[in-house]
């Protein structure tokens, strides 16, 4: 995939967005590195996505709703909008540069515990931001959870409408819960995937074994003690069973009590290995 999507450095969106490095992709968009004469820094990123007409209507006004939002542990949207590239036809949305995913840092090693308890507070702050606002992340994986400075940020290019469609007929991955195959949404797809990526983030594969939606997950017997039972919550087949974000931020002050701020995670964290 990656191979299509670099061929498109150098070309220019709408004359104004360079694309710079290619920064990576999904099985249906690519980010590159980019440049903003009104942003400061100027290094800003921008993400496309070949569309259609059906795709651009409901996707647009998304990306505008997620474009108003202000919270410091959401990666903020700058523009968004239709293009061509070769005649070709795209949407893109120009977003702050995130400096790390952590994907990226999956790469070399897994987080300790302590680290995983850091990463895991301004995740929850921003889904009860979220959440509050009859909004989900619907995506959230390692790949969407981001450092910014020193800042954990959370992309916001998949925020949507709790009882909204997700972007795309995208084939359901470990990411998405049980219920999403009959088209079942909730807040509660969030809490599957933070599941899905706390063992990711602890293990550094996702969890397997979940492919029977009425089955409980079971962890392997090395797994984190410390996180074993929030995680197995989080994984609950029935979206009922699994905890809120206001419970698991209890968990999370309780068991963080006496560690370091939980506010940030430190870039110099991510990059070693």
């Amino acid at each position: 995939m990656s191979e299509g999507w670099t061929s498109w450095q150098g070309h220019v969106v709408n004359g104004v967005f360079p694309l710079g490095r290619y920064l990576g992709c999904s099985n249906h968009s690519g980010v590159f590195l980019t440049v903003s004469a009104a942003r400061r820094p100027p290094e800003v990123a921008v993400k496309l996505i070949p569309t259609n007409r059906a795709l651009a209507e409901s996707q647009l006004p998304r990306w505008k709703r997620a474009g108003a939002l202000a919270h410091p542990h959401l990666l903020r949207l700058w523009e968004w909008g239709g293009c061509q590239l070769d005649g070709l036809p795209y949407l893109y949305t120009v977003m702050e540069y995130a400096d790390q995913t952590l994907a990226q840092l999956l790469q070399h090693r897994a987080l300790t515990d302590d680290e995983a308890r850091e990463m895991l507070l301004p995740t929850l702050d921003a889904l009860a931001f979220l959440h509050g606002r009859d909004l989900v992340q619907g995506q959230l994986k390692p790949a969407n959870i981001l450092v910014v400075g020193d800042q954990l940020k959370l992309a916001s290019d998949t925020i949507r409408h709790v009882n909204a469609g997700t972007m795309s007929a995208n084939t359901p991955t470990v990411y998405d819960p049980p219920e999403a195959r009959h088209g079942s949404s909730s807040t509660a797809d969030d809490i599957w995937a933070l599941g899905v990526s706390l063992f990711e983030a602890l293990t550094r594969c996702p969890p397997s074994g979940l492919g029977e939606p009425r089955e409980a997950i079971v962890l392997p017997a090395d797994f984190s003690s410390a996180f074993r039972e929030v995680v197995v919550r989080c994984l609950s087949p029935s979206p009922q069973d699994r905890p809120s974000v206001t419970e698991l931020v209890a968990w999370a002050r309780g068991r963080s009590a006496g560690s370091a701020p939980a506010a940030t995670i430190h870039i110099a964290d991510f990059r070693n290995g």
